[in-house]
């Protein structure tokens, strides 16, 4: 689609820049196709009974016009799981472990180490064993392990995670598309939040993808979604952030990371992430959450975002955060001085209608803060976002003041 067709007028002629097409067919080019659960037949009825496995990846997959929804495949004992390894072409196993399975822990180790290409992800029941249980896992090098408790959304977001992550190299640094990275590292909200942000990510690019030309091309659009990188440490964070810090929407950290800080250092993990990042750039969106309402007082001083973890209103309270601070939303036009809304517009042409009568003032204040990037980039305009990031004050005519 021609986004600059029968653009007014800009400070700048865009209509003179070549716009590069998105091929939106290249992204999402691994994917997740056969899943083999491992288990005991008991507690894969227990998973059915649950969640009705298949039907949610299936409702899943049809929301996003994906074609080929994962088949799922359940083997009850080590021998029977070798066979369809070694017969079958599996892209992700799922092991549940738990105290009094039949299935040693030492045959998934094995596992792991004859085909290491087969992501392996365990799942533990959410109970008074979970740390005896965690235990033995973590023994077993069984990472990641994600916790079940009942909701078969979890089966559907680890799936989009690990792809994900298979294509974040060639989607993010090469097409653009953008990021939300996440900095945790207890299973329990890992397991909880997760779906959350799936669904709401996934929520909010079907209606971005409203502004497709044709059903075609909204298919094509959701395929640009923002990714979801799970962190569990600070130096993987770290790592993660210098890698895609250019396309990244916006971090969720917990406050309180396993630290491997000295014991006297007065800050935390979270903290330490949270002022490193400023440093560098200090308007991207920051979400620090803690089971501490306390911790809110941090989040103040930082002027960065705070979620309760045990709020009763967690998946609205997370809605609002990534609407709001994270691009989905309207793009709200803000004067500089106290941060009032001046203007406010819901799509792209109502946005280049505005940048025509806007104040100058308003116009750098969100320019600098690459506001507009931002906002294109999260409804998988990659073309048009480049363009407004490369763009300095200094190119428009009327000489705005950087």
């Amino acid at each position: 689609m021609d986004y600059t067709q029968n653009m007014p007028e800009l400070p700048i002629d865009l209509r003179q820049i070549s716009f590069a097409t998105t091929d939106f067919s290249t992204l999402m080019q691994k994917r997740i196709y056969r899943i083999l659960i491992v288990c005991s037949n008991y507690d894969f009825f227990i998973l059915e009974e649950d969640g009705r496995i298949e039907e949610q990846i299936f409702n899943e997959y049809n929301a996003l016009n994906f074609r080929f929804p994962p088949v799922v495949l359940h083997a009850d004992t080590a021998e029977e799981a070798s066979y369809l390894l070694s017969t079958m072409d599996i892209d992700l196993i799922i092991f549940l472990l738990n105290p009094y399975q039949s299935i040693p822990i030492s045959w998934v180790s094995c596992i792991k180490q004859d085909y290491p290409q087969i992501p392996l992800v365990t799942l533990v029941y959410y109970s008074h064993e979970l740390t005896n249980i965690l235990n033995q896992a973590a023994k077993a090098y069984l990472e990641p392990i994600f916790c079940w408790m009942g909701n078969a959304d979890l089966l559907v977001a680890i799936i989009k995670l690990l792809e994900d992550r298979f294509n974040a190299d060639h989607d993010i640094q090469q097409v653009g598309v953008q990021a939300i990275m996440i900095v945790e590292d207890s299973i329990k909200y890992i397991s909880i939040m997760l779906p959350m942000i799936y669904k709401i990510v996934v929520w909010q690019s079907q209606e971005l993808a409203k502004e497709g030309l044709n059903e075609h091309q909204k298919m094509l659009r959701l395929r640009g979604r923002p990714k979801i990188l799970l962190c569990k440490t600070f130096d993987e964070a770290i790592q993660t952030y210098e890698k895609y810090s250019d396309n990244l929407l916006g971090i969720i950290t917990d406050v309180n990371l396993k630290s491997s800080f000295p014991e006297n250092r007065e800050e935390t993990e979270g903290i330490a992430l949270c002022k490193w990042v400023r440093e560098r750039d200090p308007f991207l969106p920051i979400i620090l959450q803690s089971t501490e309402v306390g911790n809110s007082t941090y989040a103040k001083r930082l002027k960065v975002g705070f979620i309760d973890k045990q709020s009763k209103t967690l998946p609205s309270d997370y809605k609002k955060y990534l609407t709001t601070h994270f691009a989905f939303g309207d793009f709200v036009f803000r004067n500089p001085g106290d941060g009032s809304e001046y203007k406010r517009v819901v799509d792209l042409y109502e946005l280049q209608h505005a940048i025509l009568s806007i104040p100058d003032e308003i116009f750098a204040f969100h320019a600098r803060r690459n506001d507009f990037s931002k906002w294109l980039n999260a409804r998988a305009l990659f073309s048009l976002g480049k363009i407004f990031k490369n763009l300095r004050l200094t190119d428009f005519s009327n000489n705005i003041p950087e």
